[in-house]
């Protein structure tokens, strides 16, 4: 299976709200924070600030990793140079629905995972696809969901690959946002 790397899933209902989220990756967690037990129980407000009823402290996203069985990389994606890896997710997971906050917090964690090589193929995982491999439930229900998840491979010659198709995507209403991507250990 797959082992899915930081996940991170932020609320922003339209007024304060309490929320209920789980998460069931097909292969379990392999670690949470806050614990997430049978799930997570907080109060999020519209900044994105999350209090979790279950410690009593406070988070500005939900964090998990876990793993996924049958999971498939697309063939499609793209040559990045190492050089550009920062840029690269700077444009694409703008168009994927990430606000500058959201792509800071990915950044500061991915880029220097993708930094040893010459070049990535990087790849996106549809999100239907992912929603199979780490079914995620919310209530009440957003009127959003966006699920950003990608896979990648380090390499020293640049090839060719077809380029995937990315769909723009839009916030609207009470949004929960997901990113996180495929770790190699």
């Amino acid at each position: 299976g797959a082992e899915m790397g930081k996940p991170v899933i932020y609320l922003y209902p339209e007024k304060e709200t309490e929320i209920s989220v789980n998460v069931r990756p097909t292969n379990g967690i392999s670690i949470s924070e806050p614990e997430i037990g049978d799930g997570w129980r907080v109060m999020a407000s519209p900044d994105g600030e999350l209090y979790n009823f279950d410690d009593g402290k406070t988070y500005p996203y939900l964090f998990w990793e876990g793993f996924a069985t049958n999971f498939k990389t697309p063939k499609e994606g793209f040559m990045v140079a190492v050089k550009d890896v920062a840029r690269f997710f700077d444009t694409k997971l703008k168009v994927l629905g990430l606000n500058e906050k959201e792509i800071g917090d990915f950044k500061e964690f991915w880029v220097p995972k993708l930094s040893e090589k010459k070049y990535y193929f990087v790849t996106f995982i549809p999100q239907s696809d992912f929603d199979t491999y780490a079914p995620l439930t919310i209530n009440p229900k957003p009127d959003s969901i966006i699920r950003v998840f990608f896979d990648y491979k380090g390499m020293d010659k640049k090839i060719t690959v077809k380029e995937q198709k990315l769909k723009k995507t839009e916030r609207k209403g009470f949004a929960v946002i997901e990113w996180g991507g495929r770790l190699y250990r």
